[in-house]
């Protein structure tokens, strides 16, 4: 069965404006359709590689508007640059069940695999590249478009959200879970027609040096208040700390499942004896009579 989507479709071969935006392409008379973008000798737009998203201090709790189901899924001025675009409709819930209801025990649920890739466009096609799997078609997710950043660098997701909420086109991310897969048939029938696609994926893609940023913000500030020393102090500690972590994805599992800077909780206190002076046992715990927790980690200081 072929799931509800919404399209953008384009022939094959490129139409007027987009083989004038070509020609002037190639002879160096046109500015970038989005940063980083390219247009191939179809009219078609390629992108395959863009610097990280830079998360703004404080963003993350950020009122969002949602996007409109009428919303277009790109730019208007860059449509005649992408052969199709679809927009993932999951189908409506199942009726509800007259099954009677069973005593088993509910099923064990294992966490959602952490996953690394990163959209890229091919010939007006938006594809996933995910590490250790086949390259696929990209459905949009539901609450997401294709919009310019503050960079003019195409982005998926919502203008409102924070960059750790984002993900440009071209930049390394993540996504927990499976996210929703088609197969032959059930392919939207404009990414088997204009991009030959016979599996596509709709899954929610972050940017993931965003993602670390945001995370290591929320460290320090947890710090912050954990211990009464300054955010400035916090944050040095965050970015020493993180320093002697690895780089890679097994670093990203850390940050953002993990994260040990900071997190880890001071030694239980027994009596005053087990207590740095200054501080007493409450609850197991070494406390100051503002209610800060003692010994800090070795490394916070408490300057500003």
């Amino acid at each position: 069965m072929i799931l509800p989507a919404l399209a953008l479709a384009a022939c094959s071969g490129p139409d007027e404006r987009s083989r004038e935006a070509y020609d002037m392409v190639v002879e160096g008379r046109a500015g970038d359709q989005t940063t980083g973008m390219t247009i191939n000798a179809q009219g078609l737009a390629m992108l395959d590689e863009a610097p990280a998203s830079a998360y703004v201090r404080s963003s993350s709790g950020k009122g969002v508007e949602p996007i409109a189901a009428s919303a277009p899924l790109v730019p208007t001025d860059l449509a005649p640059y992408f052969a199709a675009l679809v927009r993932y409709e999951p189908p409506p819930p199942p009726p509800p069940s007259e099954t009677p209801p069973t005593l088993a025990p509910p099923p064990t649920l294992l966490p959602p695999r952490l996953w690394f890739g990163r959209l890229e466009i091919a010939s007006g096609c938006l594809e996933l590249d995910i590490e250790g799997r086949e390259r696929r078609a990209f459905m949009i997710p539901a609450d997401a478009i294709l919009f310019r950043d503050d960079e003019g660098y195409l982005t998926l997701g919502n203008p409102d959200n924070p960059a750790n909420h984002n993900i440009r086109v071209g930049e390394p991310g993540y996504w927990f879970g499976e996210g929703v897969t088609l197969d032959g048939e059930e392919v939207p029938t404009p990414l088997r027609e204009q991009c030959g696609a016979t599996r596509a994926t709709m899954a929610p893609i972050r940017s993931a040096a965003a993602a670390a940023a945001a995370a290591d913000e929320a460290a320090a500030i947890r710090l912050s208040k954990d211990y009464g020393v300054p955010i400035a102090a916090a944050e040095r500690y965050v970015a020493r700390c993180r320093l002697g972590l690895s780089v890679g994805p097994e670093d990203m599992t850390i940050r953002m499942i993990e994260t040990p800077c900071g997190q880890t909780p001071p030694p239980p206190a027994r009596s005053a004896a087990d207590c740095p002076a200054g501080s007493r046992p409450v609850a197991n715990a070494c406390r100051t009579p503002e209610g800060y927790l003692r010994p800090l980690p070795q490394g916070l200081d408490t300057a500003d």
